[in-house]
């Protein structure tokens, strides 16, 4: 990272991007439903809902679509694709168990602020052995107004106890990006999908880095040079 972050309090992640390598297989998933029903997927709109919830989802893809756009349609199928597909297994982020050890042993407190509703979040870390490092989890049915809103990551600071600017948030999405930040976090993008928005980079204060793996050496650093 360019500048160093103040020794954090509490650390906070995403989930779907981030922790569990799913945006390529939803993605897929969408194309599919699309081709299923009969319809063009537009990506570049598809992309845009990276990160959020449902609702906006819903509204961003009739939007970029036009109208007509068969919405539930397209729903049905991609959630049958995803629940064929997740039942092969989900695949995990390289380094996502190594910074949640990291984190424990540094006495970090952990939060999840995901777009994914609950119980099937918890449901999918619990399977690959990563929810036991959650104090608290706020889903995208938990909140009124989802990422781009700061609400989540506010909820999950009020959550923890521990004021925005006590936590470091991991997000791989322009979404959860501007979440965070509005909310008054220190922000680490590992982008997946969808590149980083340089300009709002550097307007937010945001630090890029590749994985998670260089995301735990710089918490570690951070705690050393702090000691």
């Amino acid at each position: 990272m360019s500048t160093e972050f103040p020794r954090p309090q509490a650390l906070v992640f995403d989930m779907d991007g981030l922790l569990l390598d799913t945006e390529r297989i939803v993605r897929e998933g969408f194309i599919a439903a699309c081709q299923t029903v009969g319809v063009t997927p537009n990506i570049d709109c598809y992309l845009r809902t990276i990160g959020t919830a449902s609702p906006n989802t819903r509204r961003i893809l009739v939007e970029g679509h036009g109208d007509g756009f068969p919405m539930d349609a397209v729903a049905e199928a991609w959630y049958e694709r995803f629940r064929q597909r997740e039942a092969k297994g989900l695949p995990v982020k390289p380094g996502a168990a190594s910074i949640l050890e990291a984190a424990a042993g540094l006495g970090l407190p952990c939060a999840l602020v995901t777009s994914s509703s609950d119980p099937g979040a918890g449901e999918r870390l619990d399977r690959v052995g990563l929810l036991r490092h959650f104090a608290l989890r706020i889903t995208g049915d938990k909140v009124t107004n989802p990422k781009p809103h700061p609400e989540p990551f506010q909820r999950a600071a009020a959550g923890l106890g521990i004021q925005p600017e006590g936590c470091w948030a991991f997000e791989d999405s322009t979404n959860g990006v501007r979440s965070a930040a509005a909310a008054g976090m220190n922000v680490v993008q590992i982008p997946d999908l969808v590149p980083p928005d340089e300009a709002l980079l550097q307007r937010l204060g945001i630090r890029v880095l590749p994985d998670l793996y260089a995301a735990q050496r710089e918490l570690e650093a951070t705690f050393a040079a702090h000691q």
